[in-house]
């Protein structure tokens, strides 16, 4: 009907207009969604291949459904950015004031300092010239202590 109207469109009256756009957004309508179903129709056929194909696989068979079961790697990555508990083992810092350290500091670190004496004592460098084994332990120090490294 609404073909007959639109060979008549020059003699048709005006309120006639309106009904044959309508009719034309209908049938344009009408013909996207057939084409959507035609598509998908199209797409569930695929499927359905794609599925009959895994599932012919020799000794593998079917891995699709476990791929969709397990979560994807920026997933995981994520979850990994917040461990949980992590021990992280601290030293405890030794307190560098003499004044401020219990007794078993104060002894270790005097028992450090009388090693570190007789070792630089029996040095044969230092034995033949001790005031340039100081100046250039001094020197290196003093590097350091510039570059923000401790020794």
């Amino acid at each position: 009907m609404s073909f007959l109207r639109l060979r008549l469109l020059p003699q048709c009256p005006i309120s006639w207009d309106k009904q044959i756009i309508w009719d034309l957004k209908v049938k344009s309508s009408n013909s996207l969604y057939l084409l959507l179903e035609i598509e998908g129709i199209k797409v569930a056929k695929q499927q359905q291949k794609a599925e009959a194909k895994r599932k012919a696989t020799p000794v593998i068979g079917d891995l699709h459904p476990l791929m969709d079961a397990l979560p994807e790697l920026s997933d995981l990555m994520t979850l990994r950015k917040f461990p949980k508990h992590h021990k992280i083992q601290v030293k405890k810092r030794v307190p560098t004031n003499f004044n401020q350290m219990n007794s078993a500091q104060k002894s270790k670190a005097l028992v450090e300092e009388i090693a570190q004496f007789h070792k630089t004592i029996s040095d044969p460098l230092f034995k033949a010239n001790p005031l340039a084994v100081i100046s250039e332990h001094l020197s290196k120090r003093l590097m350091q202590e510039r570059e923000g490294e401790p020794l």
